[in-house]
């Protein structure tokens, strides 16, 4: 049995898809591995000393529950979180701990701070580049901090994956990375061919959404979304297409989710089961990806972008990160700009998905995606001459 620790670099919404835990359950479908997850820990802003006394606790008992679907096994167990170097040094023990007690093989790290990997013959180091993570912070000591803990980590790690090629060449311009897998972020096949009819017409006439030109926004709507532009661009575009509807899905962080309500022909959901997420990329029309332009979005590879081409929409999006070079032939690239937008969505009304672009959904397939991580995995463990077993 090959046990695989996942160290995320953050836990998104419960009604969000996150690429740590989709890796996860595409490892645990193999019987020949055993998938742990670290949960981080619930708050920053805990008393140190009682988070002294629950780290030491968490030593020797840490809790571990198991996901009934995907036979996951989550452990909790806390720990220090922050780009303190203190809080690096505290936590080695613990995670030594964790090492030691569930017989860990392989980590897959996203972590840009708290947690350094000890070198060992007897241990996988998977760095996985998940976001660009120098870029996060605008505090000049906690950048340095992160600058400095990444390299690291980069530099000793036995492989580098990641979703972002842009990114990857960046940090290896640095001289920072020296072997590097492209890992993109995919879909579940299976998540989308078995949504039934039904549930597709129930969703557009609860929403009102029949008879309806529906775009999607779909994710977490926060100050990275470009919800505003969107809105924008959106208050535009009904001038020539009046029986539009702005389906917008997810929950709301930092944004007035009752004033956007109001708006004319724009209907908000909230938050929505993980499970049923698949059914609303099937009932909206196109998909839309109006991120704000900043310095993080360039080393994104979005997992909606894949869930929309799961469903077969045809998606709007700006050029950024690696949009161009991959050249999807169902997205289409308009500068940030409202006129551009508009005259993109209305294009994109126009089109349907082509059959000769169904390859699209055997290569982006979780899959096909976890099956060529399996296959580095085994390489690096033969490599070391790790030993596992059935």
């Amino acid at each position: 049995m090959v046990n695989v620790l996942i160290l995320p670099h953050g836990f998104p919404h419960n009604s969000l898809k996150g690429r740590f835990y989709e890796i996860a359950r595409g490892l645990s479908r193999d019987k020949r591995f055993n998938v742990y997850i670290l949960m981080r820990p619930p708050s920053s802003k805990i008393h140190a000393t009682l988070f002294i006394l629950k780290s030491f606790k968490g030593i020797f008992k840490p809790s571990i529950y198991q996901t009934e679907k995907d036979k996951i096994n989550f452990i909790k167990c806390p720990f220090f979180y922050g780009p303190v170097p203190l809080f690096t040094k505290f936590n080695q023990s613990i995670f030594r701990y964790i090492i030691e007690k569930y017989n860990i093989n392989v980590v897959i790290n996203e972590f840009s701070h708290s947690l350094a990997i000890p070198p060992s013959q007897s241990l996988i180091h998977i760095y996985d580049l998940a976001d660009d993570y120098l870029n996060f912070h605008r505090n000049i000591f906690v950048k340095y901090f992160i600058k400095k803990h990444l390299r690291t980590e980069l530099l000793k790690c036995d492989v580098v994956t990641s979703a972002s090629m842009h990114l990857v060449q960046r940090l290896r311009g640095l001289g920072w990375i020296k072997d590097f897998i492209w890992i993109p972020n995919g879909f579940y096949k299976e998540d989308f061919e078995n949504i039934p009819e039904n549930e597709i017409k129930y969703i557009r006439k609860k929403y009102n959404l029949e008879g309806k030109f529906v775009i999607g926004h779909i994710g977490s709507q926060d100050k990275y979304s470009g919800l505003d532009f969107l809105l924008q661009v959106f208050n535009q575009l009904i001038e020539y297409e009046p029986k539009t509807t702005l389906l917008i899905v997810g929950p709301f962080i930092n944004i007035d989710a009752k004033k956007i309500a109001k708006l004319k022909n724009v209907v908000i959901t909230g938050p929505v089961a993980p499970d049923r997420i698949p059914a609303f990329f099937k009932s909206v029309d196109i998909g839309v990806l109006p991120y704000k332009p900043d310095e993080t979005v360039h080393g994104r590879f979005p997992i909606r972008m894949m869930d929309f081409t799961a469903a077969r929409k045809i998606v709007v999006s700006w050029p950024f990160g690696d949009l161009k070079t991959l050249n999807l032939p169902n997205i289409i690239l308009a500068e940030r700009n409202i006129p551009d937008w508009v005259k993109a969505i209305l294009s994109a009304k126009d089109m349907t998905w082509k059959r000769e672009w169904d390859y699209l959904l055997n290569e982006f397939s979780w899959q096909v995606i976890v099956a060529k991580l399996k296959e580095i995995v085994f390489k690096l463990l033969d490599g070391k001459l790790i030993k596992w077993s059935l």
